[in-house]
């Protein structure tokens, strides 16, 4: 999902640009060839980087992943995994990665 949205951006960053410089691009729905206005033009572009900033953003938030988290409260150890929003059973508060918490 995280490169069909980059792509998808990319493609409308291509697309636009191609036409805002006069370049006509093919549509199959017309069954010719059309030419977008400057302003729609700058508008799919400006969507074309808006779609790859979100897909930089999920990648950098899904890439660093706890396997293991402590409860700072009780040191109880658990399996990020098995536990719901990564709160404590116990306590009742968010546990922190477990090399965070012995750093």
């Amino acid at each position: 999902m995280k490169k069909f949205i980059k792509v998808f951006g990319i493609i409308f960053i291509i697309i636009h640009s191609l036409s805002l410089l006069g370049i006509s691009t093919p549509s199959k729905i017309q069954g010719g060839w059309t030419y977008y206005s400057s302003a729609s033009s700058l508008v799919g572009i400006l969507i074309g980087l808006i779609l790859i900033i979100i897909s930089k953003r999920y990648i950098n938030e899904t890439s660093y992943f706890i396997e293991y988290s402590i409860c700072p409260k009780c040191e109880e150890s658990y399996t990020y995994i098995n536990l719901k929003d990564g709160i404590c059973p116990k306590c009742d508060i968010k546990t922190i990665d477990i090399e965070e918490y012995y750093n």
